[in-house]
Protein backbone atom coordinates (compact mmCIF):
# COMPACT_ATOMS: atom_id res chain seq x y z
CA UNK A 1 0.00 0.00 0.00
CA UNK A 2 1.24 3.26 -0.97
CA UNK A 3 1.12 5.81 1.41
CA UNK A 4 0.20 9.46 0.66
CA UNK A 5 -0.12 12.60 2.34
CA UNK A 6 -3.67 11.84 2.87
CA UNK A 7 -3.67 8.35 4.22
CA UNK A 8 -0.83 9.14 6.80
CA UNK A 9 -3.28 12.34 8.46
CA UNK A 10 -5.79 9.53 8.65
CA UNK A 11 -4.01 7.16 10.23
CA UNK A 12 -2.69 10.05 12.42
CA UNK A 13 -6.53 11.09 13.66
CA UNK A 14 -7.15 7.26 14.03
CA UNK A 15 -4.47 7.23 16.61
CA UNK A 16 -5.49 10.11 18.14
CA UNK A 17 -8.78 9.11 18.46
CA UNK A 18 -7.95 5.66 20.09
CA UNK A 19 -5.95 7.17 22.56
CA UNK A 20 -8.52 9.90 23.57
CA UNK A 21 -10.62 6.85 24.01
CA UNK A 22 -8.12 4.60 25.92
CA UNK A 23 -7.49 7.66 28.19
CA UNK A 24 -11.03 8.05 28.81
CA UNK A 25 -11.54 4.53 30.09
CA UNK A 26 -8.97 4.30 32.34
CA UNK A 27 -9.97 7.61 34.05
CA UNK A 28 -12.02 7.37 36.90
CA UNK A 29 -14.82 9.82 36.94
CA UNK A 30 -14.53 12.28 39.72
CA UNK A 31 -15.28 11.71 43.30
CA UNK A 32 -15.80 13.69 46.46
CA UNK A 33 -12.43 14.14 48.61
CA UNK A 34 -13.74 11.76 51.96
CA UNK A 35 -12.71 14.67 53.92
CA UNK A 36 -15.34 16.91 52.35
CA UNK A 37 -18.29 13.90 53.37
CA UNK A 38 -19.93 14.48 56.45
CA UNK A 39 -22.76 12.28 57.59
CA UNK A 40 -25.93 12.78 59.65
CA UNK A 41 -27.39 9.71 61.27
CA UNK A 42 -30.65 8.30 60.84
CA UNK A 43 -32.29 5.94 63.45
CA UNK A 44 -35.05 4.02 62.87
CA UNK A 45 -36.99 3.31 65.84
CA UNK A 46 -40.22 0.41 66.69
CA UNK A 47 -41.92 0.92 69.64
CA UNK A 48 -43.82 -2.40 70.92
CA UNK A 49 -45.87 -4.50 73.38
CA UNK A 50 -43.78 -6.70 75.79
CA UNK A 51 -42.47 -9.86 74.69
CA UNK A 52 -43.05 -9.19 71.18
CA UNK A 53 -40.34 -10.36 68.98
CA UNK A 54 -38.72 -7.98 66.35
CA UNK A 55 -40.78 -7.93 63.08
CA UNK A 56 -38.86 -8.93 59.84
CA UNK A 57 -39.52 -6.09 58.15
CA UNK A 58 -37.53 -3.27 56.74
CA UNK A 59 -37.76 0.33 56.15
CA UNK A 60 -36.58 2.79 53.21
CA UNK A 61 -36.02 6.61 53.11
CA UNK A 62 -35.73 9.07 50.19
CA UNK A 63 -34.14 12.47 50.47
CA UNK A 64 -34.96 15.33 48.02
CA UNK A 65 -34.32 19.22 47.80
CA UNK A 66 -36.57 21.06 49.57
CA UNK A 67 -38.72 23.69 48.57
CA UNK A 68 -37.82 27.71 49.55
CA UNK A 69 -39.01 29.70 52.26
CA UNK A 70 -39.03 33.13 52.11
CA UNK A 71 -37.18 35.52 54.74
CA UNK A 72 -39.67 36.75 57.10
CA UNK A 73 -38.83 39.44 59.87
CA UNK A 74 -38.21 36.99 62.48
CA UNK A 75 -36.31 34.13 60.02
CA UNK A 76 -33.93 34.29 57.43
CA UNK A 77 -34.29 32.75 54.24
CA UNK A 78 -34.12 28.82 53.76
CA UNK A 79 -32.91 27.81 50.29
CA UNK A 80 -33.67 24.39 48.16
CA UNK A 81 -30.89 22.29 48.89
CA UNK A 82 -28.08 21.98 46.49
CA UNK A 83 -29.22 19.15 43.83
CA UNK A 84 -27.06 16.14 45.07
CA UNK A 85 -24.97 17.42 47.63
CA UNK A 86 -27.14 15.45 50.85
CA UNK A 87 -27.55 11.37 49.75
CA UNK A 88 -27.79 8.21 50.47
CA UNK A 89 -25.01 6.48 49.55
CA UNK A 90 -25.66 2.80 48.21
CA UNK A 91 -28.05 0.98 50.41
CA UNK A 92 -27.81 3.14 52.92
CA UNK A 93 -31.27 4.39 52.70
CA UNK A 94 -32.66 0.97 54.05
CA UNK A 95 -32.51 -0.11 57.83
CA UNK A 96 -33.79 -4.17 57.96
CA UNK A 97 -34.51 -5.70 60.96
CA UNK A 98 -35.52 -9.54 61.46
CA UNK A 99 -36.24 -11.25 64.66
CA UNK A 100 -32.85 -12.42 65.34
CA UNK A 101 -32.38 -8.47 66.53
CA UNK A 102 -32.51 -8.07 70.12
CA UNK A 103 -32.87 -3.98 69.82
CA UNK A 104 -35.94 -2.49 68.60
CA UNK A 105 -33.86 0.60 67.32
CA UNK A 106 -31.00 0.32 64.12
CA UNK A 107 -29.42 3.30 62.10
CA UNK A 108 -28.29 4.72 58.72
CA UNK A 109 -26.54 7.44 57.49
CA UNK A 110 -26.88 10.27 55.25
CA UNK A 111 -23.98 11.74 53.45
CA UNK A 112 -23.52 15.59 53.00
CA UNK A 113 -21.12 16.56 49.98
CA UNK A 114 -19.76 19.95 51.48
CA UNK A 115 -17.86 20.80 48.68
CA UNK A 116 -21.09 21.26 46.67
CA UNK A 117 -21.96 24.50 48.84
CA UNK A 118 -20.66 27.38 46.89
CA UNK A 119 -22.13 29.88 49.44
CA UNK A 120 -23.06 30.73 53.02
CA UNK A 121 -26.83 30.01 53.27
CA UNK A 122 -29.32 27.67 54.94
CA UNK A 123 -30.37 24.56 52.39
CA UNK A 124 -33.10 22.74 52.81
CA UNK A 125 -33.91 18.87 52.44
CA UNK A 126 -36.67 16.20 53.20
CA UNK A 127 -36.28 12.48 54.41
CA UNK A 128 -39.00 10.58 54.07
CA UNK A 129 -40.26 6.93 55.01
CA UNK A 130 -41.54 5.19 52.03
CA UNK A 131 -44.75 3.70 53.31
CA UNK A 132 -44.82 -0.42 53.54
CA UNK A 133 -47.38 -3.41 53.71
CA UNK A 134 -45.99 -5.36 56.80
CA UNK A 135 -49.64 -6.30 59.07
CA UNK A 136 -49.73 -4.08 62.32
CA UNK A 137 -46.80 -1.43 61.10
CA UNK A 138 -48.04 1.86 61.61
CA UNK A 139 -45.79 3.94 58.63
CA UNK A 140 -44.29 7.15 59.41
CA UNK A 141 -46.10 9.63 56.60
CA UNK A 142 -44.42 12.81 57.49
CA UNK A 143 -41.66 15.05 56.18
CA UNK A 144 -38.72 15.30 57.75
CA UNK A 145 -36.27 18.31 57.38
CA UNK A 146 -32.89 18.96 57.30
CA UNK A 147 -31.17 22.09 56.97
CA UNK A 148 -27.69 22.45 55.98
CA UNK A 149 -26.25 25.97 57.90
CA UNK A 150 -23.40 27.14 56.05
CA UNK A 151 -21.53 29.44 57.42
CA UNK A 152 -18.35 31.58 56.62
CA UNK A 153 -15.32 29.78 58.43
CA UNK A 154 -11.71 30.93 58.47
CA UNK A 155 -9.50 31.53 55.12
CA UNK A 156 -12.27 31.24 52.91
CA UNK A 157 -13.49 28.18 54.10
CA UNK A 158 -17.06 27.22 55.31
CA UNK A 159 -18.39 25.84 58.30
CA UNK A 160 -20.97 23.00 58.56
CA UNK A 161 -23.92 22.69 60.78
CA UNK A 162 -27.23 20.61 60.51
CA UNK A 163 -30.90 20.98 61.74
CA UNK A 164 -33.13 17.70 61.93
CA UNK A 165 -37.30 18.44 62.37
CA UNK A 166 -36.28 21.81 63.45
CA UNK A 167 -33.84 20.88 66.07
CA UNK A 168 -30.00 20.97 66.20
CA UNK A 169 -28.47 17.92 65.48
CA UNK A 170 -25.82 16.29 67.33
CA UNK A 171 -25.20 13.73 70.62
CA UNK A 172 -25.11 16.57 73.07
CA UNK A 173 -28.26 17.46 75.79
CA UNK A 174 -31.20 18.02 74.39
CA UNK A 175 -29.92 17.81 70.93
CA UNK A 176 -32.22 15.53 67.80
CA UNK A 177 -30.99 11.77 67.03
CA UNK A 178 -32.52 12.13 63.72
CA UNK A 179 -35.06 9.22 64.94
CA UNK A 180 -37.79 8.43 63.01
CA UNK A 181 -40.29 6.23 65.45
CA UNK A 182 -42.91 3.52 64.06
CA UNK A 183 -45.20 1.72 66.02
CA UNK A 184 -45.71 -1.94 65.78
CA UNK A 185 -49.54 -3.28 66.81
CA UNK A 186 -50.20 -6.40 67.91
CA UNK A 187 -51.92 -8.72 70.06
CA UNK A 188 -51.82 -12.09 72.41
CA UNK A 189 -54.16 -14.93 72.50
CA UNK A 190 -54.28 -16.62 76.37
CA UNK A 191 -54.66 -20.76 76.27
CA UNK A 192 -56.02 -22.19 79.56
CA UNK A 193 -56.64 -25.66 81.05
CA UNK A 194 -59.71 -26.81 83.49
CA UNK A 195 -60.06 -30.46 84.56
CA UNK A 196 -63.86 -31.21 85.77
CA UNK A 197 -65.37 -34.57 86.84
CA UNK A 198 -65.07 -36.96 89.74
CA UNK A 199 -62.38 -39.01 87.78
CA UNK A 200 -60.54 -35.80 86.01
CA UNK A 201 -56.59 -36.38 86.87
CA UNK A 202 -55.64 -32.60 87.78
CA UNK A 203 -52.12 -33.49 87.86
CA UNK A 204 -52.06 -34.57 84.23
CA UNK A 205 -50.34 -32.98 81.81
CA UNK A 206 -52.37 -32.66 78.96
CA UNK A 207 -50.70 -32.48 75.28
CA UNK A 208 -51.40 -29.26 72.84
CA UNK A 209 -50.10 -28.39 69.64
CA UNK A 210 -49.82 -24.79 68.50
CA UNK A 211 -49.54 -22.85 65.27
CA UNK A 212 -49.86 -19.17 64.19
CA UNK A 213 -49.49 -18.50 60.42
CA UNK A 214 -48.63 -14.77 59.65
CA UNK A 215 -45.78 -13.29 57.52
CA UNK A 216 -43.25 -15.31 56.17
CA UNK A 217 -40.13 -15.65 59.08
CA UNK A 218 -42.68 -13.75 61.51
CA UNK A 219 -41.46 -15.21 65.02
CA UNK A 220 -43.53 -14.72 67.97
CA UNK A 221 -43.32 -15.94 71.66
CA UNK A 222 -44.73 -17.83 74.09
CA UNK A 223 -44.72 -17.53 77.82
CA UNK A 224 -45.82 -20.54 79.99
CA UNK A 225 -47.75 -19.61 83.71
CA UNK A 226 -45.64 -16.02 83.78
CA UNK A 227 -42.42 -18.23 82.85
CA UNK A 228 -40.79 -15.09 81.48
CA UNK A 229 -37.01 -16.74 81.79
CA UNK A 230 -37.98 -19.68 79.68
CA UNK A 231 -39.95 -18.17 76.45
CA UNK A 232 -40.52 -20.37 73.96
CA UNK A 233 -40.62 -18.95 70.36
CA UNK A 234 -42.92 -19.71 67.48
CA UNK A 235 -41.76 -19.13 63.58
CA UNK A 236 -45.07 -18.35 61.70
CA UNK A 237 -46.29 -21.94 60.19
CA UNK A 238 -44.22 -23.91 62.04
CA UNK A 239 -46.42 -26.40 65.16
CA UNK A 240 -45.26 -26.43 68.58
CA UNK A 241 -45.61 -28.64 71.04
CA UNK A 242 -46.58 -27.61 74.62
CA UNK A 243 -48.52 -29.05 77.80
CA UNK A 244 -51.28 -27.76 80.58
CA UNK A 245 -52.26 -29.19 83.75
CA UNK A 246 -55.40 -27.94 85.43
CA UNK A 247 -55.44 -24.04 86.09
CA UNK A 248 -52.67 -23.64 84.12
CA UNK A 249 -52.36 -21.08 81.30
CA UNK A 250 -49.79 -20.18 78.22
CA UNK A 251 -49.71 -16.74 76.54
CA UNK A 252 -48.91 -16.28 72.54
CA UNK A 253 -47.91 -12.60 71.97
CA UNK A 254 -47.42 -10.53 69.16
CA UNK A 255 -49.98 -11.65 66.35
CA UNK A 256 -50.75 -9.04 64.13
CA UNK A 257 -54.29 -8.10 62.76
CA UNK A 258 -54.46 -10.79 60.37
CA UNK A 259 -52.29 -13.45 61.75
CA UNK A 260 -54.47 -16.82 63.04
CA UNK A 261 -53.91 -19.21 65.44
CA UNK A 262 -54.47 -22.74 65.53
CA UNK A 263 -54.49 -24.67 69.33
CA UNK A 264 -55.47 -28.65 68.84
CA UNK A 265 -55.47 -31.01 71.82
CA UNK A 266 -54.27 -34.01 72.12
CA UNK A 267 -57.58 -36.82 71.76
CA UNK A 268 -58.23 -38.08 74.86
CA UNK A 269 -61.48 -39.56 74.43
CA UNK A 270 -59.76 -43.40 74.66
CA UNK A 271 -58.99 -42.46 78.55
CA UNK A 272 -62.55 -41.33 79.57
CA UNK A 273 -62.00 -37.52 78.81
CA UNK A 274 -64.85 -35.35 76.88
CA UNK A 275 -63.58 -32.05 75.63
CA UNK A 276 -64.93 -28.87 74.90
CA UNK A 277 -63.65 -25.34 74.68
CA UNK A 278 -64.77 -21.71 75.46
CA UNK A 279 -63.39 -19.40 72.96
CA UNK A 280 -65.84 -16.46 74.65
CA UNK A 281 -63.41 -17.02 77.95
CA UNK A 282 -61.90 -14.46 79.71
CA UNK A 283 -59.27 -14.94 82.67
CA UNK A 284 -60.94 -14.80 86.01
CA UNK A 285 -64.33 -15.56 84.31
CA UNK A 286 -66.51 -19.20 84.95
CA UNK A 287 -67.53 -20.42 81.84
CA UNK A 288 -71.17 -20.43 80.85
CA UNK A 289 -72.82 -23.32 78.85
CA UNK A 290 -73.64 -20.83 76.22
CA UNK A 291 -69.85 -20.13 75.36
CA UNK A 292 -68.70 -23.63 75.01
CA UNK A 293 -68.18 -25.86 71.97
CA UNK A 294 -67.40 -29.76 71.96
CA UNK A 295 -64.01 -30.62 70.32
CA UNK A 296 -60.54 -30.71 71.10
CA UNK A 297 -59.42 -27.84 68.43
CA UNK A 298 -59.80 -24.47 67.77
CA UNK A 299 -58.45 -23.39 63.60
CA UNK A 300 -57.11 -20.79 61.72
CA UNK A 301 -58.91 -18.17 63.70
CA UNK A 302 -58.23 -14.31 62.74
CA UNK A 303 -56.62 -12.45 65.94
CA UNK A 304 -58.30 -9.50 64.76
CA UNK A 305 -57.44 -5.94 66.67
CA UNK A 306 -58.11 -7.52 70.01
CA UNK A 307 -56.30 -10.22 72.39
CA UNK A 308 -57.89 -13.52 72.51
CA UNK A 309 -58.44 -15.90 75.00
CA UNK A 310 -59.49 -19.83 74.83
CA UNK A 311 -60.40 -22.19 77.71
CA UNK A 312 -60.40 -26.11 77.27
CA UNK A 313 -62.24 -28.57 79.79
CA UNK A 314 -61.29 -31.79 79.86
CA UNK A 315 -64.46 -33.74 82.43
CA UNK A 316 -64.23 -37.37 83.35
CA UNK A 317 -66.92 -38.53 85.70
CA UNK A 318 -67.98 -41.79 86.78
CA UNK A 319 -71.43 -42.85 89.00
CA UNK A 320 -71.35 -44.86 92.09
CA UNK A 321 -72.46 -48.38 90.85
CA UNK A 322 -76.11 -48.37 93.07
CA UNK A 323 -77.93 -50.42 90.37
CA UNK A 324 -76.98 -53.72 92.80
CA UNK A 325 -78.44 -52.51 95.32
CA UNK A 326 -81.53 -51.16 94.02
CA UNK A 327 -82.03 -55.00 92.50
CA UNK A 328 -82.06 -56.73 96.05
CA UNK A 329 -83.57 -54.22 97.72
CA UNK A 330 -87.32 -55.62 97.39
CA UNK A 331 -85.70 -58.91 98.83
CA UNK A 332 -83.85 -57.56 101.76
CA UNK A 333 -87.06 -55.66 102.72
CA UNK A 334 -88.91 -59.35 103.01
CA UNK A 335 -86.29 -60.75 104.84
CA UNK A 336 -85.75 -57.69 107.58
CA UNK A 337 -89.98 -58.26 107.64
CA UNK A 338 -89.86 -62.51 108.04
CA UNK A 339 -86.68 -62.06 110.80
CA UNK A 340 -88.94 -59.56 112.62
CA UNK A 341 -91.97 -61.67 112.47
CA UNK A 342 -89.71 -64.80 113.62
CA UNK A 343 -88.71 -62.43 116.72
CA UNK A 344 -91.97 -61.68 117.63
CA UNK A 345 -93.41 -65.06 117.62
CA UNK A 346 -90.48 -66.51 119.57
CA UNK A 347 -90.84 -64.27 122.11
CA UNK A 348 -94.63 -64.89 123.12
CA UNK A 349 -94.27 -68.55 122.58
CA UNK A 350 -91.15 -68.08 125.23
CA UNK A 351 -93.74 -65.76 127.27
CA UNK A 352 -96.55 -68.48 127.56
CA UNK A 353 -94.04 -71.40 128.34
CA UNK A 354 -92.91 -69.47 131.25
Amino acid sequence: MKLTRKSIGRIAASFVATAMLATMAIVPASAADPEDIDTVTIKKAITASENVKVPNTSFTFTVDEGTEVAATENSPAIYAGVEGAVYFDGVANTITFSPADTVFTKETQLSVDTSKFTAPGIYRYVVEETAGSYDGMTYDTSEHTLDVYVTNGADGSYNFAYIFDGKAYGDAEGKTDGTITNTYTTHKVTVGKTVEGNQGNTDKDFSFTVTVNGAEGEQYTLIKENDTEHPITLTSGTPQPVSLKDGQTFVIYGLSENDTYTVEETDYSSEGYVTSYDSAYVEGDKRTDKDVESGNSISSVKIGNDDDSVMFYNYKDASTPTGIMMDIAPYAVLVVIAAAGCFIFLRKRHAKED
